[in-house]
C-alpha cells in the first residue's frame, strides 16, 4: 500500500475529516506526482510520505494541494536567510529555549507546540536566528501524521515581550514568518492560545493582523496570566507547572536531544527547491 498505513485512531480521522481512502490515496498521489512533471523548475520531493502531507492538509484536494507545495519552497526560496544551513546543529542554545513540542498531546489528540516568544533576547540572539530555531520545529513537526490529521494546538507565550523587543523585529520579516508558518508549511493549525500578552504584543499583532486569515484569526484565543481556558483543550496534567497544569516540567533540552537526532533529514530535505538540481 502506498504511503504508511495511520494508527487506527488517526486513520478514522482521516477518513471522516480528510476523505482519505486507500483508494484515494494511491489515485491523488498519482495525480500529485503528473502535476509535478509539469513544473519542471522545481525540484520537489516526490514520496509519499511527505507528499501526503500536503494532500492531507488540502484534505484531498490536488491542486489546492500542489499550490501549498509551491508555495512552501517559493518562501523556502525567498527566505534563504533563515534556511541557509536549516540544520538543528546550527541553532543557537538561546534560540533552543524558545520552542518545542510538549511531550503529550491534548485533549482532542493534537499536538501542542510551545512558543516561548517572549523569551527572545535581541542582544544575544537575531530574529532569523530565532525564528529559524522556530521553524526548524515545526518542520520536523509536519513529518508526524498527527500533525497532518488531527492538527496542532500552539501555545504563544509572550511573557517578557517588551518594548525594546518590539522596537528590534523586521517587520517585513516577520509578515514572511506568518505567511511561511501558517500558509505554507504542511499543518492543520486548529487552535492557537496567546498566554501573557503586554502592551508590546498589542501593538505588534494590532500590524500582523490584516496578514492573517479570518480562518486563523477565529481560532486565536487570548488568556493573559490567566490559564484557566487552556484546559478546554489541555488537560491539566500535561501542562507544565508555569502553565497552571500539574504536568512535568519543560524538558526543551531533551527535545532537542530528539531533534538533533533527525539532522539527516533535514540534511536530505535541504537539497530540493526550486531551481535546485
Amino acid at each position: 500500500m502506498r504511503g504508511n498505513r495511520l494508527p487506527p485512531e488517526l486513520q478514522l480521522i482521516a477518513e471522516t475529516e480528510l476523505g482519505e481512502t486507500d483508494e484515494r490515496k494511491i489515485d491523488a498521489l498519482e495525480e500529485f506526482n503528473q502535476l509535478l512533471d509539469d513544473e519542471p523548475d522545481l525540484y520537489s520531493r516526490r514520496d509519499d510520505e511527505f507528499l501526503l502531507r500536503f494532500l492531507r492538509v488540502a484534505k484531498y484536494n490536488v491542486d489546492a494541494a500542489l499550490k501549498r507545495l509551491k508555495e512552501y519552497y517559493k518562501m523556502r526560496k525567498e527566505c534563504s536567510f533563515v534556511f541557509e544551513n536549516f540544520l538543528p546543529s546550527s541553532a543557537k542554545l538561546e534560540a533552543r529555549s524558545m520552542a518545542m513540542v510538549l511531550p503529550r498531546r491534548d485533549v482532542h489528540g493534537r499536538l501542542v507546540l510551545l512558543l516561548r516568544l517572549g523569551a527572545w533576547n535581541p542582544q544575544i540572539i537575531s530574529y532569523i536566528e530565532a525564528l529559524q530555531a522556530i521553524t526548524l520545529v515545526v518542520e520536523h513537526l509536519t513529518a508526524d501524521p498527527a500533525a497532518q490529521t488531527t492538527g496542532v494546538s500552539c501555545i504563544h507565550d509572550y511573557g517578557g515581550f517588551s518594548m525594546d523587543k518590539f522596537i528590534a523585529i523586521n517587520f517585513g520579516l516577520l509578515k514572511s514568518s506568518i505567511k511561511l508558518l501558517l500558509d505554507c508549511v504542511p499543518t492543520r493549525s486548529k487552535a492557537i492560545h496567546i498566554v501573557r500578552q503586554s502592551y508590546a504584543f498589542d501593538m505588534g499583532f494590532a500590524m500582523v493582523r490584516p496578514f492573517i486569515s479570518k480562518k486563523i484569526s477565529e481560532r486565536i484565543h487570548f488568556h493573559g496570566v490567566n490559564f484557566d481556558g487552556l484546559y478546554e483543550d489541555m488537560a491539566v496534567d500535561m501542562l507544565p507547572k508555569e502553565y497552571g497544569g500539574l504536568g512535568p516540567d519543560l524538558d526543551i533540552e531533551a527535545y532537542w536531544r530528539g531533534l538533533d537526532q533527525a539532522e539527516e533529514c533535514f540534511v536530505q530535505n535541504n537539497r530540493y527547491g526550486y531551481h535546485i538540481k
